[in-house]
């Protein structure tokens, strides 16, 4: 019995060939817990460009016409806006790309990974619990400044001298009683930009999407205990994501999907069935940000600042 469609879909204006394969692909059978998330996440490309290298559009209505009729789908989700993958799907067919078979350790780039956070991941299962290994910051930070030259990422984020060129002993933090509270203010900056930074990087967002999706600060941070210092924290974290972009750009494809399964499980239940169990075509430009802060701010439990 045909698969009744959705309210939601619409035949595409464009109509793709039914045998229709994309250039430079290989065919993947879809199974229970797939999503495109999940599958861009693996490959670390965007999950739009993988849609649309799919099914040659990005509109909602035409891809869950393509789902249903060309990949087979038969499950909707709750809300029946969306189709999702299943084993049932038949023939399940969609394609990856073949080019996102990163091995830039040691065939593209001739050099070995040097990032400890992307070597961590980089075997076949992430260690990181069973290991309780931790990465300490500065360690980070300075393994950063070796690895890759911040020019071309400062152009690329589109960020004034004054907002990121800071001396690297803006990290340094000051000790006394009194500088406590203030310290915490410039542990939190720094954790924030390191691991947005790595996150955003190595899902595959560009500086572009980066400077143009609000992830630089831009502006002094605001906190009412310590105005005077709003232009310093504003540096900190800047300073902090483009060293998080520069070891995000390390991770390889088997990097990434091991990095965002283990983030995928340290999800809560509702967070989980939120994001990773949720398709993203239609997910707004608000809940893709809410998404990477959740990413990043689980990652950084894995990250010691003294």
């Amino acid at each position: 019995m045909p698969t009744k469609p959705l309210s939601t879909e619409k035949p595409p204006r464009q109509l793709l060939p039914r045998n229709f394969r994309p250039k430079g692909s290989y065919e993947y059978k879809v199974v229970d817990g797939d999503s495109w998330v999940r599958l861009a996440a693996r490959l670390g490309v965007d999950v739009q460009k993988l849609i649309y290298f799919n099914f040659h559009t990005n509109d909602p209505g035409e891809v869950n016409w393509y789902l249903r009729k060309y990949t087979g789908c038969k499950v909707p989700t709750h809300d029946r806006m969306n189709w999702t993958f299943s084993d049932s799907a038949w023939p399940g067919k969609i394609y990856l790309p073949n080019k996102t078979i990163d091995m830039r350790p040691t065939v593209v780039t001739a050099r070995k990974t040097i990032s400890p956070l992307a070597l961590e991941f980089q075997g076949p299962d992430s260690p990181l619990d069973a290991l309780g290994k931790f990465f300490d910051v500065f360690n980070l930070v300075s393994t950063a400044s070796s690895m890759f030259s911040t020019s071309l990422i400062l152009e690329g984020l589109m960020i004034g001298g004054g907002m990121v060129a800071l001396p690297a002993a803006m990290f340094v933090l000051v000790g006394g009683p009194h500088e406590a509270a203030l310290n915490e203010l410039r542990k939190q900056q720094i954790l924030d930009g390191l691991s947005r930074g790595v996150v955003l990087t190595a899902v595959g967002r560009s500086l572009k999407y980066i400077s143009d999706h609000g992830w630089v600060q831009r502006s002094p941070v605001n906190n009412i205990n310590y105005p005077e210092y709003g232009k310093q924290l504003q540096g900190i974290y800047n300073r902090a994501l483009v060293v998080g972009i520069i070891h995000g750009r390390e991770f390889n494809s088997v990097a990434v999907h091991n990095l965002f399964a283990w983030i995928g499980a340290q999800m809560s239940d509702y967070a989980a069935k939120e994001y990773v169990g949720s398709e993203s075509q239609n997910w707004s430009a608000n809940k893709w940000k809410n998404y990477y802060r959740l990413c990043a701010a689980l990652l950084q439990r894995k990250m010691v600042l003294r």
